[in-house]
Protein backbone atom coordinates (compact mmCIF):
# COMPACT_ATOMS: atom_id res chain seq x y z
CA UNK A 1 0.00 0.00 0.00
CA UNK A 2 1.30 3.18 -0.78
CA UNK A 3 1.01 6.34 1.88
CA UNK A 4 1.98 8.98 -0.91
CA UNK A 5 1.20 9.01 -4.34
CA UNK A 6 2.35 12.13 -6.81
CA UNK A 7 1.80 12.35 -9.92
CA UNK A 8 3.59 15.43 -12.70
CA UNK A 9 4.01 17.73 -9.85
CA UNK A 10 4.57 21.29 -10.72
CA UNK A 11 4.90 24.78 -8.75
CA UNK A 12 6.26 27.99 -10.14
CA UNK A 13 7.81 31.47 -8.05
CA UNK A 14 7.58 34.10 -10.33
CA UNK A 15 7.77 32.44 -13.28
CA UNK A 16 10.41 29.58 -12.82
CA UNK A 17 9.50 26.04 -11.75
CA UNK A 18 10.46 24.95 -8.31
CA UNK A 19 8.71 21.50 -9.09
CA UNK A 20 8.60 20.32 -12.61
CA UNK A 21 6.58 17.53 -13.34
CA UNK A 22 7.65 15.64 -10.35
CA UNK A 23 6.08 11.40 -9.67
CA UNK A 24 6.76 9.16 -6.91
CA UNK A 25 5.17 6.95 -4.09
CA UNK A 26 5.76 6.37 -0.58
CA UNK A 27 5.11 2.72 0.89
CA UNK A 28 3.28 2.88 3.85
CA UNK A 29 5.91 2.30 6.60
CA UNK A 30 9.13 3.13 5.13
CA UNK A 31 11.22 6.23 5.79
CA UNK A 32 11.35 8.08 2.27
CA UNK A 33 13.95 10.59 1.68
CA UNK A 34 13.73 13.91 -0.49
CA UNK A 35 17.77 15.00 -1.11
CA UNK A 36 19.20 17.32 -3.27
CA UNK A 37 20.80 20.78 -3.40
CA UNK A 38 19.65 23.76 -2.09
CA UNK A 39 16.37 25.04 -4.28
CA UNK A 40 16.00 21.54 -5.33
CA UNK A 41 12.31 21.77 -4.50
CA UNK A 42 12.42 19.44 -1.63
CA UNK A 43 10.69 21.59 1.33
CA UNK A 44 8.17 22.52 -1.77
CA UNK A 45 6.98 19.30 -2.01
CA UNK A 46 6.60 18.65 1.38
CA UNK A 47 4.28 21.94 1.86
CA UNK A 48 2.26 20.79 -0.78
CA UNK A 49 1.50 17.67 0.53
CA UNK A 50 0.59 19.27 3.65
CA UNK A 51 -1.75 21.49 2.52
CA UNK A 52 0.09 24.76 3.15
CA UNK A 53 1.14 25.90 -0.56
CA UNK A 54 -1.02 24.94 -3.46
CA UNK A 55 -0.03 23.20 -6.82
CA UNK A 56 -0.12 24.50 -9.88
CA UNK A 57 -1.01 21.59 -11.82
CA UNK A 58 -0.34 17.39 -11.17
CA UNK A 59 -1.87 14.87 -8.88
CA UNK A 60 -1.40 13.67 -5.55
CA UNK A 61 -3.26 12.08 -2.81
CA UNK A 62 -2.10 11.42 1.03
CA UNK A 63 -3.22 8.20 3.08
CA UNK A 64 -5.59 7.44 0.50
CA UNK A 65 -7.15 11.47 0.31
CA UNK A 66 -7.09 13.65 -2.99
CA UNK A 67 -5.01 16.24 -2.11
CA UNK A 68 -7.55 19.23 -3.09
CA UNK A 69 -10.14 17.34 -1.34
CA UNK A 70 -9.09 16.21 2.46
CA UNK A 71 -11.31 15.82 5.09
CA UNK A 72 -10.57 17.42 8.92
CA UNK A 73 -9.62 14.14 10.10
CA UNK A 74 -6.32 14.62 8.19
CA UNK A 75 -4.54 16.29 10.54
CA UNK A 76 -4.95 13.58 13.43
CA UNK A 77 -3.35 11.25 11.14
CA UNK A 78 -0.16 13.29 9.94
CA UNK A 79 2.60 15.25 12.09
CA UNK A 80 4.95 17.29 10.88
CA UNK A 81 8.68 19.52 12.05
CA UNK A 82 9.03 22.25 9.72
CA UNK A 83 12.15 23.84 9.16
CA UNK A 84 12.04 26.91 10.47
CA UNK A 85 9.75 25.88 13.25
CA UNK A 86 10.25 28.12 16.67
CA UNK A 87 7.85 28.24 20.32
CA UNK A 88 7.63 31.22 22.10
CA UNK A 89 10.57 32.09 23.76
CA UNK A 90 9.36 31.91 27.39
CA UNK A 91 6.97 29.01 26.72
CA UNK A 92 8.44 25.86 29.03
CA UNK A 93 8.68 22.82 27.35
CA UNK A 94 6.09 21.04 29.49
CA UNK A 95 3.65 23.80 28.41
CA UNK A 96 4.65 22.70 25.05
CA UNK A 97 3.89 19.21 24.83
CA UNK A 98 -0.12 20.06 26.95
CA UNK A 99 -0.63 22.93 24.59
CA UNK A 100 0.20 20.62 21.50
CA UNK A 101 -2.03 17.50 23.44
CA UNK A 102 -5.14 20.06 23.84
CA UNK A 103 -4.63 21.56 20.56
CA UNK A 104 -5.44 17.12 19.30
CA UNK A 105 -8.61 17.19 22.15
CA UNK A 106 -5.84 14.11 23.63
CA UNK A 107 -4.97 13.64 27.24
CA UNK A 108 -1.25 12.36 27.62
CA UNK A 109 1.10 11.98 30.45
CA UNK A 110 3.26 14.75 29.52
CA UNK A 111 6.30 13.65 32.41
CA UNK A 112 6.50 10.50 30.90
CA UNK A 113 6.30 11.54 26.80
CA UNK A 114 9.03 14.11 28.83
CA UNK A 115 11.12 11.02 29.60
CA UNK A 116 10.37 8.76 26.39
CA UNK A 117 12.50 11.61 24.69
CA UNK A 118 15.21 12.09 26.85
CA UNK A 119 13.34 15.36 28.21
CA UNK A 120 12.59 15.33 31.80
CA UNK A 121 15.60 17.07 33.14
CA UNK A 122 14.20 20.06 30.65
CA UNK A 123 10.72 20.25 31.91
CA UNK A 124 10.97 23.66 33.53
CA UNK A 125 13.39 25.01 30.95
CA UNK A 126 12.05 27.89 28.67
CA UNK A 127 12.32 27.09 25.21
CA UNK A 128 15.01 29.83 23.96
CA UNK A 129 17.18 28.33 26.60
CA UNK A 130 17.61 24.67 25.15
CA UNK A 131 20.35 23.34 23.27
CA UNK A 132 20.08 22.48 19.84
CA UNK A 133 19.32 18.71 20.51
CA UNK A 134 16.99 19.30 22.92
CA UNK A 135 14.38 21.73 20.42
CA UNK A 136 14.99 18.83 17.93
CA UNK A 137 13.83 16.14 20.62
CA UNK A 138 10.76 18.33 21.57
CA UNK A 139 9.78 19.28 17.61
CA UNK A 140 9.62 15.45 17.09
CA UNK A 141 7.59 14.78 20.34
CA UNK A 142 5.02 17.79 19.10
CA UNK A 143 5.29 15.84 15.30
CA UNK A 144 4.15 12.79 17.19
CA UNK A 145 2.05 13.52 20.31
CA UNK A 146 -1.17 13.06 18.73
CA UNK A 147 -0.04 9.42 17.12
CA UNK A 148 -0.16 10.35 13.58
CA UNK A 149 0.51 7.28 10.45
CA UNK A 150 2.59 10.03 8.62
CA UNK A 151 4.90 12.20 9.75
CA UNK A 152 6.79 14.65 7.75
CA UNK A 153 10.54 15.62 9.01
CA UNK A 154 12.08 18.74 7.04
CA UNK A 155 16.38 19.22 8.05
CA UNK A 156 15.92 17.64 11.37
CA UNK A 157 19.48 17.32 12.01
CA UNK A 158 20.69 20.91 10.65
CA UNK A 159 23.24 22.67 13.06
CA UNK A 160 23.41 19.87 15.57
CA UNK A 161 25.96 18.65 16.93
CA UNK A 162 27.67 14.42 16.18
CA UNK A 163 25.50 13.55 19.46
CA UNK A 164 22.53 15.24 18.92
CA UNK A 165 22.56 14.32 15.25
CA UNK A 166 22.73 10.34 16.40
CA UNK A 167 19.97 10.98 19.33
CA UNK A 168 17.92 12.64 16.27
CA UNK A 169 18.44 9.38 13.98
CA UNK A 170 17.62 7.17 16.78
CA UNK A 171 14.26 9.04 16.73
CA UNK A 172 13.27 8.62 13.25
CA UNK A 173 14.54 4.46 13.94
CA UNK A 174 11.87 4.51 16.54
CA UNK A 175 9.45 5.96 14.53
CA UNK A 176 9.56 2.95 11.98
CA UNK A 177 9.59 0.45 14.43
CA UNK A 178 6.20 2.06 15.50
CA UNK A 179 4.86 1.87 12.04
CA UNK A 180 4.76 5.13 11.15
CA UNK A 181 5.86 6.30 7.73
CA UNK A 182 8.52 9.17 7.13
CA UNK A 183 9.22 11.61 5.19
CA UNK A 184 12.70 13.02 5.67
CA UNK A 185 13.72 15.90 3.87
CA UNK A 186 17.92 16.87 4.06
CA UNK A 187 20.53 17.40 2.18
CA UNK A 188 22.83 15.22 4.31
CA UNK A 189 23.86 11.75 2.37
CA UNK A 190 25.00 9.44 4.87
CA UNK A 191 21.97 10.44 6.88
CA UNK A 192 20.10 9.40 4.25
CA UNK A 193 21.86 6.17 3.35
CA UNK A 194 22.02 5.41 7.34
CA UNK A 195 17.67 6.11 7.98
CA UNK A 196 15.80 5.63 4.30
CA UNK A 197 14.64 2.61 2.70
CA UNK A 198 14.20 4.98 -0.67
CA UNK A 199 15.66 8.07 -1.87
CA UNK A 200 14.59 10.46 -3.99
CA UNK A 201 17.30 12.72 -5.83
CA UNK A 202 15.92 16.17 -6.83
CA UNK A 203 17.50 18.19 -8.91
CA UNK A 204 16.65 21.71 -10.26
CA UNK A 205 13.06 20.78 -9.18
CA UNK A 206 13.02 17.16 -11.44
CA UNK A 207 13.82 14.19 -10.31
CA UNK A 208 17.11 12.89 -11.26
CA UNK A 209 17.27 9.55 -9.34
CA UNK A 210 14.82 6.77 -6.87
CA UNK A 211 15.56 4.21 -5.13
CA UNK A 212 16.38 2.10 -2.30
CA UNK A 213 20.61 3.58 -1.07
CA UNK A 214 22.18 -0.13 -1.93
CA UNK A 215 20.46 0.44 -5.85
CA UNK A 216 21.52 3.93 -6.04
CA UNK A 217 25.17 3.07 -4.89
CA UNK A 218 25.40 0.01 -6.89
CA UNK A 219 24.26 1.90 -10.06
CA UNK A 220 27.47 4.24 -9.85
CA UNK A 221 29.66 1.40 -11.77
CA UNK A 222 32.54 1.59 -8.85
CA UNK A 223 32.89 0.56 -5.66
CA UNK A 224 35.58 2.01 -4.32
CA UNK A 225 37.07 5.75 -3.97
CA UNK A 226 40.92 6.50 -3.79
CA UNK A 227 42.11 9.98 -2.14
CA UNK A 228 45.17 11.87 -2.09
CA UNK A 229 46.99 14.73 -2.53
CA UNK A 230 50.02 15.12 -4.80
CA UNK A 231 52.42 16.99 -2.95
CA UNK A 232 54.34 18.49 -5.42
CA UNK A 233 51.07 19.82 -7.45
CA UNK A 234 51.07 17.71 -10.45
CA UNK A 235 49.25 14.88 -11.43
CA UNK A 236 51.53 11.98 -11.28
CA UNK A 237 50.83 8.96 -14.17
CA UNK A 238 48.68 6.72 -13.17
CA UNK A 239 47.82 5.04 -16.18
CA UNK A 240 48.94 1.41 -15.40
CA UNK A 241 46.25 1.31 -12.72
CA UNK A 242 43.25 1.21 -15.67
CA UNK A 243 41.34 4.09 -14.12
CA UNK A 244 41.32 7.39 -14.45
CA UNK A 245 41.90 9.88 -12.04
CA UNK A 246 39.78 13.41 -11.01
CA UNK A 247 41.28 16.19 -9.88
CA UNK A 248 38.78 18.58 -7.27
CA UNK A 249 38.88 22.11 -6.21
CA UNK A 250 41.56 21.62 -3.70
CA UNK A 251 43.92 19.56 -5.56
CA UNK A 252 42.97 16.20 -4.47
CA UNK A 253 43.32 13.38 -6.48
CA UNK A 254 40.34 10.83 -6.51
CA UNK A 255 40.34 7.36 -8.43
CA UNK A 256 37.37 5.31 -8.38
CA UNK A 257 37.37 1.56 -9.17
CA UNK A 258 35.97 -2.11 -8.61
CA UNK A 259 39.42 -3.25 -7.53
CA UNK A 260 39.52 -3.67 -3.51
CA UNK A 261 43.24 -3.38 -3.80
CA UNK A 262 43.51 -0.09 -5.59
CA UNK A 263 44.53 1.88 -2.73
CA UNK A 264 47.89 -0.63 -2.39
CA UNK A 265 48.15 0.07 -6.40
CA UNK A 266 48.07 3.97 -6.14
CA UNK A 267 50.81 3.45 -3.00
CA UNK A 268 52.83 0.93 -4.81
CA UNK A 269 52.51 3.38 -7.94
CA UNK A 270 53.40 6.93 -6.42
CA UNK A 271 56.39 5.16 -4.54
CA UNK A 272 57.72 3.66 -7.52
CA UNK A 273 57.29 7.09 -9.70
CA UNK A 274 58.97 8.48 -6.29
CA UNK A 275 55.93 10.82 -6.00
CA UNK A 276 55.55 12.84 -2.99
CA UNK A 277 51.54 12.75 -1.33
CA UNK A 278 49.55 13.11 1.44
CA UNK A 279 46.27 12.43 3.19
CA UNK A 280 45.50 9.03 0.95
CA UNK A 281 42.84 6.87 1.87
CA UNK A 282 40.36 4.60 0.72
CA UNK A 283 36.63 4.50 1.24
CA UNK A 284 33.31 2.80 -0.26
CA UNK A 285 31.07 4.32 -2.53
CA UNK A 286 28.37 6.12 -1.13
CA UNK A 287 24.94 8.50 -1.64
CA UNK A 288 27.39 11.35 -1.84
CA UNK A 289 28.73 9.69 -4.70
CA UNK A 290 25.26 9.45 -6.75
CA UNK A 291 24.59 13.20 -5.77
CA UNK A 292 28.05 14.75 -7.58
CA UNK A 293 26.88 12.35 -10.65
CA UNK A 294 23.62 13.72 -10.64
CA UNK A 295 25.17 17.52 -9.75
CA UNK A 296 27.13 17.05 -12.79
CA UNK A 297 24.46 16.00 -15.45
CA UNK A 298 22.92 18.65 -13.89
CA UNK A 299 25.73 21.19 -14.96
CA UNK A 300 26.00 19.40 -18.12
CA UNK A 301 22.09 19.82 -19.17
Amino acid sequence: MNAIVVKDLHKQYGGKAAVDGVSFDVREGEIFGLVGPNGAGKTTIMEILLGLRDADGGQFSVLGQSGTKRGSAYKHRVGAQLQEAMLPANLKTWEAVDLQAAYFGRTVDVDAELKRYGLEKSRNVAFSRLSGGQRQRLFVLLSVLHDPELVFLDELSTGLDPESRRDAWSEILGLKRRGKTVILVTHYMDEAQQLCDRVLFLFGGKVAALGSPADLIGGLGFKTVVRFKPLSGSIPDLAGLGVSPDVDEFGYVELRGNDRALENGVRSALDRAAVGYADLSSRQASLEDVFHREAEREVVA
